[in-house]
C-alpha cells in the first residue's frame, strides 16, 4: 500500500462526484493477502456513495443547494420524499436483503416521518447497506447486476498532480469507500507504534497461548527488518538508521522514551523527533547488555569508537 504523500488536490478523482482518493493501493496488495472480499467491499461502499450523490442531487433539485440539510427534509413535499427514497429502494431491490423489506414497507404517505429520517442520514452521513452473509444474494451477484447500473462507481483513469504537472494513470481505477487501519499512524518511525512482549533478557517475543488474550490489543512484536532487510536498510542509509530501529525495538528506557513523548507530544501524528539521543545514547538495548555481560565474563569489554570518514 502506499500512503497518500500529495496534496489532497493532486490526488486521484471522481469525474462526476468530485470526491479525491485519500489512499493509492497497489491493487496486488488485495490478491497478496488473499482477501478478495475487499474488492466487494469497495464496490458496495461505491454504490452508497454514488446512491448518496443520487439523493443529495434530487433533494437539491427540489430545494437548493445553498440551505442547511435538516432544512432541506424539512421543506420536502411527501410526493418528493417518496420520489426520492425511490432511488434508495431501487438500488436496495438489486441486494434483496432485510433491510429492503423493511423500507420497502415505509413506502408511504404515513410513514413520511421515518423516510425523511432515512434521507437525513444519507445526506449527512452516508447510506449504510446490511449485507450478511446469508444473505440470499452473493456479493458477486449483486456488483455483476449493479455495475452498469446508475449506482455503479465511476471506473476512470486517474490524473496525478506531481511538480505542477499533470501524470495521467496507467490503467482504470474506482474511487469507493474502504475501512483501512494504518498501522504506523504515530509517531516517527514504525516501530513505535507496538509496545511488544519482551522475555527475560528484553528481546521481542511472541505472545504464548496463556498471555495472548490477557491484553486488549495484540503485543506481538512487529518485524520489519530480518537479515536481508537490515543489509538493505545499512547499505542504502547507513549503520545509524539500523542502530535507531534495533534500539527502539530492544531498549526498555528508548521504548519508554517514545510513548511519553508520544502521549506528550502537541501534535502526536506529526513528531519531529521522537527520541533525543543526547538524553537517550545508544548502546542500552538488551542486546548489547547481554553481549557485554557475556564478554565481562572473560575480561573483555567493549567500547564504541567513531568510524573515520576521512
Amino acid at each position: 500500500m502506499i500512503v497518500n504523500i500529495l496534496k489532497k488536490e493532486d490526488m486521484p478523482r471522481d469525474p462526476v462526484t468530485g470526491i479525491h482518493a485519500d489512499i493509492i493501493m497497489d491493487p496486488t496488495s488485495i490478491s497478496g493477502r488473499m482477501n478478495v472480499s475487499r474488492l466487494y467491499e469497495q464496490y458496495f461502499n461505491g454504490f452508497s456513495r454514488k446512491t448518496k450523490y443520487l439523493v443529495t442531487n434530487a433533494i437539491n433539485s427540489y430545494t437548493g443547494a445553498e440551505l442547511p440539510n435538516s432544512e432541506k427534509i424539512e421543506i420536502l413535499k411527501p410526493e418528493e420524499s417518496l420520489g426520492v427514497f425511490t432511488l434508495v429502494l431501487e438500488l436496495l431491490s438489486y441486494i434483496d436483503n432485510e433491510q429492503y423489506k423493511a423500507y420497502k414497507s415505509l413506502y408511504d404517505e404515513k410513514n413520511i416521518y421515518n423516510i425523511n429520517k432515512i434521507l437525513l442520514e444519507i445526506l449527512e452521513k452516508e447510506l449504510f447497506i446490511q449485507y450478511t452473509v446469508s444473505n440470499r444474494k452473493k456479493a458477486y451477484q449483486i456488483v455483476k447486476e449493479l455495475k452498469d447500473t446508475k449506482f455503479a462507481p465511476d471506473i476512470v483513469y486517474p490524473e496525478y498532480t506531481i511538480n505542477g504537472k499533470k501524470v495521467p494513470g496507467r490503467g482504470k481505477v474506482i474511487i469507493a469507500p474502504l475501512y483501512i487501519i494504518l498501522l504506523f499512524k504515530t509517531g516517527d518511525e514504525f516501530l513505535s507504534c507496538a509496545s511488544a512482549k519482551t522475555n527475560h533478557y528484553g528481546f521481542p517475543i511472541s505472545a504464548g497461548k496463556n498471555t495472548k488474550y490477557n491484553l486488549p490489543w495484540r503485543n506481538s512484536p512487529v518485524k520489519i527488518a530480518s537479515e536481508t532487510e537490515a543489509r538493505l536498510f545499512s547499505a542504502y542509509s547507513g549503520p545509524e538508521v539500523i542502530a535507531e530501529l534495533k534500539d527502539r525495538a530492544t531498549s526498555k528506557d528508548t521504548h519508554a522514551e517514545v510513548y511519553k513523548n508520544i502521549l506528550n507530544a502537541q501534535t502526536p501524528t506529526n513528531v519531529d523527533r521522537l527520541v533525543d539521543r543526547s538524553k537517550m545514547p545508544f548502546g542500552n538495548d538488551a542486546s548489547l547488555q547481554l553481549v557485554n555481560s557475556v564478554f565481562n565474563c572473560a575480561g573483555v569489554e567493549i567500547d564504541y569508537v567513531p568510524e573515520n570518514l576521512t
